[in-house]
């Protein structure tokens, strides 16, 4: 699997990942939004649409950047921009943006005291698109694939602590998902500080994506 950034995986086991510099390359549309309207209508060509393709054009030069990257090799994601990830043929897997990082927001009428201090809960909107290999299992957002940092860059040893009890279970994402299906929930974590920064690193992933709060 290749992490698609934009200069622009609970147990998720997918293909290798590399990381893939094509920042062009947009994911399919979402299976959630996708009707038959958005099939494309086939037409008859033309007189002038069948000569003019046959007249050979040139293709453009791929752009290609590198998105930026912390000191430890993640990529910067700020809410509401997209990331995901590609198989070992460039074929969308899954993509996933944040939409809100808050903290103190827990919505569960059994939630405890946060053990670290504050509880920090991301917002995310994920597809996952036909190539999502599911030989292991599909694709869900593990707690124990991020790692945090405090206000002074030092890593939290239990990010998880007490943020199972946290929220709802209406809110929380799903715990699997198969391909070619959308869903927008919520995951939590239990944190020092106010501010600092989280990091989502998939075990199949050589570096993930990172949030600051």
């Amino acid at each position: 699997m290749k992490i698609a950034p934009f200069a622009v995986p609970v147990l998720v086991l997918l293909a290798a990942c590399t990381a893939s510099p094509d920042p062009v390359s947009t994911p399919p549309e979402p299976a959630g939004t996708r009707t038959t309207e958005s099939q494309p209508v086939e037409e008859e060509p033309s007189e002038e649409t069948s000569a003019a393709a046959e007249e050979p054009t040139a293709e453009p030069s791929p752009v290609v950047s590198t998105p930026p990257t912390d000191e430890r090799g993640d990529i910067i994601k700020v809410v509401g921009e997209l990331g995901g990830m590609t198989d070992a043929n460039d074929e969308w897997t899954v993509d996933f943006t944040a939409t809100s990082i808050s903290l103190g927001t827990c919505s569960s009428s059994f939630a405890e005291p946060a053990l670290n201090g504050h509880y920090l809960v991301l917002a995310f909107d994920v597809n996952t698109h036909p190539a999502l290999d599911t030989t292991y299992g599909g694709f869900s957002f593990n707690p124990y694939d991020f790692v945090v940092f405090d206000s002074n860059n030092m890593r939290v040893n239990d990010p998880v602590g007490n943020a199972y009890s946290c929220l709802d279970s209406t809110e929380t994402l799903p715990q699997e998902m198969g391909p070619s299906e959308s869903a927008s929930g919520k995951i939590a974590f239990d944190v020092p500080t106010e501010t600092g920064s989280i990091a989502y690193r998939p075990a199949d992933v050589d570096n993930g994506w990172t949030w600051s709060y």
